[in-house]
């Protein structure tokens, strides 16, 4: 290993070090986590131009970490070539600050937000889509405690108001009748539910090959459109939540109460366990393609359960919660589908 790799291993470990202890901290201090201002100052921020590419986590014509593939996988970056597009909305970056939103120029947010999130969850899609990924005004983390709620939902809904923003630019000047995919993480996933509400009937959604929504409860009548059954299946919804056989969601528990489950081992809703023979590989603290057969899950009652994980790059967050490793768990399984998926709804418009 040269110098500089041994620089990015270790400031990659040193950021999932502070992440993890952060989001711990989200668990047994949330009042260290909470904005001393009032959300009222957040629309003092910069709001986005989405005609500029500055305000774009990825796009199809910026070279960004999401046209990585990780190592040791068998994938090829694709954008260039792709017939679908996908509009990915990212979880939360923004863990602490004085202020309930991030700011757009925060460059030290910026890069995370890209090495993270553009590296490990975005990349997905460079084989099958051309990307487009907003950057917006995203809610902090303590927005989604409950005594924070009131100011948590103020927050939330400035940054959804940027990602409605985003949507309709590309609805208006980059889509072009294009097949889609929508997808989210987290905080990412909470607006497109919004999204498939207010824009439900919109004719888009006649394009759309599926919605890849995970990590954020929600049930099946929050929307309209059908949940996934099978892995070619398109036109529906593809959610779930991860959390370690055994112990219980912390964290929205009433959500999980009417939320839906695909498996990504299994992508059905039947409530079959998916055995380890099934998974193709995973990407945790590091960008490397893990060995198969890590683990086995099963939906039930609107969570995700998974065994322990056979591998030391996949850490919970207190007891159980696998919350930031929803996607990098099933990466491998993720991009099979997608290839296969897309291929499903191409054949069927032929």
């Amino acid at each position: 290993m040269d110098t500089h790799q041994l620089h990015s291993t270790l400031m990659n470990k040193n950021l999932k070090h502070k992440i993890l202890s952060l989001l711990f901290l989200f668990l047994s201090c949330k009042s260290f986590l909470t904005p001393s201002a009032t959300v009222a100052k957040s629309t003092g921020l910069r709001a986005p131009d989405y005609s500029s590419a500055k305000d774009w986590l990825v796009l199809p014509s910026k070279s960004t970490k999401a046209n990585e593939i990780p190592e040791n996988g068998p994938w090829k970056e694709n954008q260039k070539n792709a017939e679908v597009d996908v509009f990915y909305i990212h979880p939360t970056s923004y863990l602490k600050g004085d202020l309930w939103n991030a700011d757009l120029d925060d460059e030290k947010l910026n890069f995370r937000t890209e090495d993270r999130i553009g590296r490990k969850q975005v990349s997905l899609f460079n084989s099958v889509a051309r990307i487009y990924a907003p950057r917006y005004r995203q809610a902090v983390l303590a927005s989604f405690f409950e005594e924070n709620r009131e100011k948590g939902d103020e927050a939330l809904a400035l940054a959804y108001g940027d990602i409605r923003t985003a949507f309709k630019y590309y609805l208006e000047n980059q889509n072009k009748g294009r097949p889609w995919i929508l997808a989210g993480h987290s905080q990412g996933t909470r607006h497109a539910v919004q999204l498939l509400k207010e824009f439900q009937n919109d004719k888009i959604f006649k394009n759309l090959v599926a919605a890849y929504i995970i990590g954020f409860p929600f049930s099946k009548d929050e929307v309209s459109f059908p949940f996934c059954k099978s892995e070619k299946e398109t036109g529906c919804i593809i959610t779930w939540n991860t959390i370690l056989k055994g112990t219980e969601p912390t964290h929205l528990k009433e959500s999980f109460e009417t939320a839906e489950c695909v498996n990504p081992l299994t992508w059905k809703m039947d409530g079959v366990y998916g055995p380890p023979e099934l998974h193709l590989g995973g990407v945790g603290a590091s960008f490397k393609l893990t060995e198969k057969k890590l683990l086995g899950a099963v939906c039930e009652k609107g969570v995700l359960y998974i065994d322990p994980p056979k591998s030391k790059q996949f850490k919970p967050i207190g007891t159980g919660n696998y919350h930031v490793y929803d996607l990098g768990l099933f990466y491998g399984n993720i991009r099979d589908n997608l290839e296969k998926r897309v291929a499903s709804y191409l054949s069927g418009k032929k």
